[in-house]
């Protein structure tokens, strides 16, 4: 994995994320357009990069490839050190406007109105509106569920549901809003990435037969990836703003 950003003692804020495979050739880069000429010229994160001689767009085309577009690709990087795109994914922008994370409070700050949650340090402001709960509730032990903006790797929480009992929590381990791609059946498409198994999902704003390449959804489940497999327990098809 090859990440690239800003480090400010130990902590780095990427800007762009590049998984390698074992022989480093097959690739995923992930990050913002910037310095685009044409799609044989352009940058994402910063990596130099250009569209392959054979290419799969995802939710955009060619003239999706502008300043500020986000884009999620697979490819390969080149001699040169150009990033080769096969798949190219144009995420909506509002997709990467939040974060979700879920897990147990450790390391609880109440004069900095702040906790770890997964080694993530989330902050609380008099706007974060609690859910089942306040803040003298945020123990360590306690399961949440966040919802906010990272900013230089710190998670500032807009949305905090504290739970007693998250036994029934349907979307506990992962809420995921992505493009559909490589899809084969229910059991068997990606997000970000991830496969996804949906065999089991209850749908909602769409049917089972609905779900296509293309298609813009939230996954959501309650058990962390096993074998870089999700199992969704609900599909909602999303519309774009």
């Amino acid at each position: 994995m090859q990440i690239k950003g800003q480090a400010v003692g130990a902590l780095v804020t990427a800007t762009s994320v590049e998984f390698l495979d074992s022989n480093a050739t097959l690739a995923l880069l992930t990050g913002v357009v910037s310095e685009a000429n044409s799609t044989a010229d352009f940058h994402v994160g910063g990596q130099a990069s250009k569209v392959g001689l054979v290419v799969r767009y995802i939710n955009g085309n060619a003239a999706s490839i502008v300043n500020g577009a986000t884009l999620w690709m697979k490819g390969h990087r080149d001699g040169a050190g150009v990033f080769i795109a096969n798949i190219v994914c144009v995420v909506p922008n509002w997709i990467v406007a939040t974060t979700q994370a879920a897990g147990t409070v450790t390391d609880p700050d109440a004069p900095s109105s702040s906790f770890k949650l997964n080694g993530t340090t989330v902050t609380t402001s008099p706007a974060t509106v609690l859910i089942g709960g306040t803040a003298s509730d945020l123990l360590a032990g306690r399961w949440v569920i966040v919802t906010g903006k990272m900013n230089n790797g710190v998670l500032a929480a807009e949305t905090l549901i504290i739970t007693r009992d998250h036994s029934n929590e349907a979307c506990k381990a992962f809420k995921l809003d992505a493009v559909v791609y490589d899809y084969a059946s229910l059991s068997d498409f990606k997000l970000f990435g991830f496969q996804v198994d949906a065999s089991a999902a209850t749908f909602s704003g769409g049917t089972a037969t609905d779900l296509a390449d293309g298609k813009v959804v939230q996954a959501c489940g309650d058990q962390l990836p096993v074998g870089n497999v999700l199992k969704a327990n609900s599909i909602e098809f999303r519309l774009v703003p």
